[in-house]
């Protein structure tokens, strides 16, 4: 069931959709490789195939040609520091930052007409290339987070912070309970806040009865997102899984020492000691393909409306769109909005043995499988709900080996 309780305005409409055609492109395509410009302030020099194959999963998910693929994904970092300078800049007024593909645009919300031109002036120094479209919004993201964190507080459920479409979305298993309560915020805030009754809350992508990470070759538990260090006196190595999946975890005889575990407000994380076996700065992208990690994503830094994949050992290898870095998982205690939501209408992007399996664009990691949701408006597909890696990481001081 679908409950508006207080949707008094008019769906925003977009001003307009602008495309910017990117003049080198086609002479970009002739002197290098197609992909091998994206990213290429966090790849470096390494050549592992992995920006090639984020192009050519970016032109099959967009129906764009290669060369359109390579350029859109290089303004991706521009466009992430663009929405760091909007929020710097327009605390106040700032409403959320998000992609198109279906045309490709880049569309900020505010909630005053008079913020124009700042905004092309913050694009324009971020050397963001396609002209934002300005949209208009009720609430600011301020006022979004703030309502959104007292929703948390009282309704038990699933909680995201829907960007484009200006308010907050609540899951609920029984509505009954929650609408006085979503009503009072609502009138209190004046925020949007759509709830509504679902047979099935957000799930843990976990199945610990087998050899997640693949019985064939000789690992249980969780499989591994990232490997990691900690450097005390000594650097300490090991990698990092779902916390929320047991803790014990071996490989091939080796029985990993568990080191900790946060499993609360914005982490769904743990990791283990992987001594006697070594470890190196990779990940599995697909099955038996190994890419470089050669760079980072905070939370911050990610966008909605980008790319990302992730890997497990029972979906794969999926890709899809960043819907929100806001939402609040049920299987989290005391979640905080801060997780990242992924869909794809025409591919189950997770299941339930895939927690704890690395998220990335790329050779950059992003984050860990934490969950997923059934997208009930596209297909009932599975979506996929990812912790951000610095939220995964930081709690456990720990970090992401890079090459």
């Amino acid at each position: 069931m679908h409950w508006d309780l207080v949707d008094t305005r008019p769906r925003r409409q977009a001003l307009r959709f602008r495309r910017v055609a990117l003049v080198a492109a086609a002479a970009f395509s002739l002197l290098a490789p197609v992909g091998a410009r994206v990213h290429a302030e966090e790849a470096g020099a390494i050549d592992d195939g992995s920006a090639e194959a984020m192009v050519g999963a970016y032109a099959e998910l967009f129906g764009v040609s290669r060369a359109t693929a390579a350029s859109e994904l290089d303004e991706m970092s521009a466009i992430a520091e663009l929405e760091a300078r909007l929020r710097d800049a327009m605390p106040d007024t700032f409403a959320g930052l998000w992609i198109s593909h279906e045309p490709y645009g880049v569309h900020v919300a505010a909630l005053s007409a008079a913020d124009h031109g700042l905004i092309s002036k913050l694009a324009a120094d971020s050397g963001v290339l396609v002209a934002p479209v300005v949209e208009s919004a009720g609430s600011s993201l301020a006022q979004l987070e703030a309502a959104a964190s007292l929703v948390s507080q009282l309704v038990p459920g699933d909680l995201d912070i829907n960007v484009i479409e200006n308010r907050i979305d609540v899951s609920v298993a029984d509505k009954s309970s929650a609408m006085s309560a979503v009503a009072a915020i609502a009138a209190e805030t004046k925020v949007r806040i759509d709830l509504r009754q679902v047979a099935t809350l957000a799930e843990p992508a976990t199945n610990v009865t087998g050899g997640l990470g693949g019985s064939s070759i000789g690992w249980s538990g969780c499989p591994s997102g990232f490997t990691v260090k900690q450097q005390i006196s000594l650097p300490v190595y090991g990698f990092i899984t779902a916390g929320h999946c047991g803790n014990t975890s071996s490989y091939q005889g080796i029985t990993f020492g568990f080191a900790g575990e946060c499993l609360i407000h914005s982490c769904d994380s743990q990791w283990f000691v992987t001594a006697p076996a070594t470890v190196t700065a990779q990940f599995v992208w697909n099955a038996g393909q190994l890419f470089w990690v050669t760079g980072t994503k905070t939370l911050s830094n990610i966008t909605i409306g980008s790319l990302v994949c992730k890997y497990g050992p029972v979906t794969g290898y999926t890709c899809g769109t960043v819907q929100s870095k806001s939402f609040k998982p049920s299987w989290v205690p005391q979640a905080y909005p801060t997780f990242v939501k992924v869909g794809n209408c025409n591919a189950n992007l997770v299941s339930p043995g895939d927690s704890g399996g690395p998220v990335f664009n790329g050779g950059t990691a992003y984050g860990i499988v934490s969950g997923y949701e059934i997208d009930i408006f596209c297909n009932s597909v599975n979506k996929l709900i990812f912790t951000a890696l610095d939220q995964a990481t930081v709690p456990l001081n720990v970090a992401v080996l890079v090459h």
